[in-house]
Order: C-alpha cells, then structure tokens, then sequence
C-alpha cells in the first residue's frame, strides 16, 4: 500500500523512475499529509461481505454515522478546540466489526460497534438435522431430551449456526 502510494505520488509528479531522492521527497510530503486530517473523524469498517464470518454489513451504518458526524460538525469543533491544523490523532474514531471475531482494529478506535448474533431456535421448523451441532465449534448447540437448545454461556454469537441450517430453523 505505501509503495502504491508513493508511486502514485511521484507520477502526479511527472516522475517515470523513482531516485533516491525522489523517494525521500515522497516521504517527506507523504509524511506531513499523514499527520494531518481534512475531517474531524473517520468512520471504518472490516471487510465485511468479503469476509466468512461476517453476520452483517456495517457500510449502511458507516455512511449514516458519517451524516450525523458532518451534520454535527464535528470537524469545526474539533479545529476550535485545537486551535489550529487538525492532526491524525486529534480524529474522532469510529469502527464496525462485520463479525464477533472483531479484528483488532475496533480496539483502537473511539468508539466500536462489534456484531454479535443471538441465536433462536424456531422448533417447529427444526428437522434434528444436527447440522447446526456440526459447526458450533463452541459445542453450544445440544439436544435436551429431542430439543435442541443454545447454552448461552457458550455461545460466541459467530452466526455458523444460522448460516449451516438449512430449514432456515435458527
């Protein structure tokens, strides 16, 4: 990505091959944009439909917090407060995790909604296919004389259950 970018740079910059010193002046300017921000927040998610433990899709949520963010100015608070340029670590933070494996960047945010999906069991649908039983890597899902139930206590709200069964029962 760094790389990528630096090229993208120098090229808007006329240059077809990269010195050393055109790599230092990439730094230098690519440096001083980093450190400083144009808004006041920056609203993130994961990787959402792309990943296989995504239970949602959080970009909905990214654009509406985005409007409230703007429509509160956000920004203009935050240049008042600083009383001056707005620096990388003076942002808002906020992060989606499509999923409750909850990669490591909702940790370092502000402010992160994590997914996490409650199971329910719909009996009258279920078939005792025990697919759901399968793919419970918690062991959360068990039988309760014909029943099956959902040991809440193990559960880990992955949504493999939901995505395995296929009479649509959880």
């Amino acid at each position: 990505k760094v790389k990528r970018e630096v090229e993208k740079f120098l090229s808007s910059q006329g240059k077809t091959k990269v010195t050393k010193e055109d790599l230092l002046y990439a730094k230098k300017v690519l440096l001083k944009k980093l450190s400083s921000a144009e808004k006041g927040y920056e609203v993130t998610g994961c990787f959402g439909e792309s990943c296989p433990n995504s239970i949602i899709n959080s970009q909905k949520f990214i654009k509406e917090v985005e409007k409230l963010l703007e429509k509160e100015n956000l920004t203009e608070f935050l240049i008042k407060k600083t009383k001056g340029d707005l620096k990388a670590h003076n942002k808002f933070k906020v992060g989606f995790a499509d999923c409750p494996n909850a990669c490591s960047q909702i940790y370092i945010m502000d402010i992160a909604i994590h997914a996490f999906l409650i199971p329910e069991i719909f009996l009258e649908k279920c078939k005792l296919c025990k697919k759901c039983f399968k793919v419970c890597e918690e062991e959360a899902i068990f039988l309760k004389g014909k029943v099956p139930e959902i040991d809440e206590e193990k559960c880990v709200g992955c949504g493999a259950c939901v995505k395995a069964w296929p009479e649509n029962a959880i």
